[in-house]
């Protein structure tokens, strides 16, 4: 009998991300190969009966009713890994899908909206190359006995992400990035801005209505070619406060990135978002929407003068769920939230 059944998603929205095989290859990491399994449904066959504990449906899906003939379980769960706040459910067939479970897992679930059901939180892709920077940044440490120095007072390097608002019925959007890189680049900003906006090539057009908003956005431009994963991190690394204003949601990699690299994080506000992998609150300075980044970078580079074990102990947060910036099995934190998600019925 399967632990875990993860039914992948199989109708992908254009240019959208995971199937599920990273809940599937993260469950690997903790149960049993023979107690995990990860298919289509259309793979499903009333004829080869499966038997699981909890079932796991990624959105949006195909799945029909009577594909779920052959399968027993005890508790089952829908799920998505796509960066809408809102249940994804596409072509999906809605009705069919909440008389199975109020369950829904997300990347990250943000408390102050409600649709109806229980919401709860997915592990998240790890980028390898994290796990590489901060083995070499802890080998320098040993060898060196010292942190590396912090050249920069302000990093950050992104694309022209934009949060959508609603006023008045309306969809509008706050361009958050922009608004604290010109902010911090202000003449009379006290702070060297090291980095700036990196639009991919699909976002050159999002730039030139920036700039018809904004006028002149050269100064917060990154204008070289574009930056490797071990360029930005030493950056990062190098830097004594990072910008983190809201991605495509209201948490980014970036979060984890920058605690990693030791510097101070300025964030946009998520108080009332949950991760799986949860960030260190207290530890972050968060600035509300629409308010100025400037006091927030003050009381950061403070921080990083008078508090550095504050930023130490935000890098031993995550290594509760983490080795190394990864899942590992010695390390089952993450997992047990996850189960914990997920009563038996």
């Amino acid at each position: 009998m399967l632990r875990f059944l993860v039914l992948l998603n199989d109708m992908p929205l254009p240019k959208q991300g995971a199937s599920g095989c990273t809940l599937y290859t993260f469950l690997q990491l903790f149960v049993p190969a023979h107690e995990v399994a990860a298919i289509a449904p259309s793979e499903l066959d009333a004829r080869r009966p499966l038997s699981t504990d909890v079932l796991l449906i990624g959105l949006p899906t195909s799945l029909q009713r009577e594909q779920l003939r052959g399968v027993r379980y005890r508790q089952s769960a829908l799920f998505d890994y796509f960066d809408s706040p809102a249940p994804v459910w596409g072509d999906s067939d809605e009705g069919l899908l909440r008389s199975l479970t109020d369950i829904y897992l997300r990347p990250f679930v943000d408390r102050s909206l409600d649709f109806g059901l229980r919401m709860g939180t997915l592990p998240l892709y790890r980028k390898p190359n994290l796990a590489r920077c901060i083995r070499a940044s802890n080998l320098y440490r040993t060898m060196t006995g010292r942190a590396p120095s912090r050249r920069h007072d302000v990093c950050f390097f992104g694309s022209p992400t934009r949060i959508p608002e609603s006023r008045d019925g309306q969809v509008v959007f706050y361009d958050q990035r922009v608004e604290w890189l010109l902010e911090v680049t202000a003449p009379e900003s006290p702070f060297a801005l090291f980095g700036g906006l990196a639009p991919c090539r699909a976002e050159r057009h999002q730039l030139a209505e920036l700039r018809a908003k904004y006028g002149d956005l050269d100064r917060i431009t990154w204008g070289h070619r574009r930056i490797n994963f071990f360029s930005y991190f030493y950056h990062l690394s190098r830097s004594k406060v990072a910008l983190v204003p809201a991605g495509n949601g209201r948490w980014t990699y970036r979060h984890y990135e920058a605690i990693y690299a030791g510097a101070a994080v300025v964030s946009t506000d998520f108080r009332h978002c949950d991760l799986l992998v949860p960030l260190p609150k207290d530890g972050i300075l968060m600035v509300p929407d629409h308010a100025p980044v400037t006091p927030a970078v003050v009381e950061a580079m403070r921080w990083h003068e008078e508090y550095p074990d504050r930023l130490e102990e935000n890098r031993r947060f995550l290594e509760t769920y983490f080795t190394h910036g990864r899942f590992s099995p010695n390390k089952p934190a993450a997992f047990e939230r996850l189960v914990a998600q997920l009563p038996l019925r």
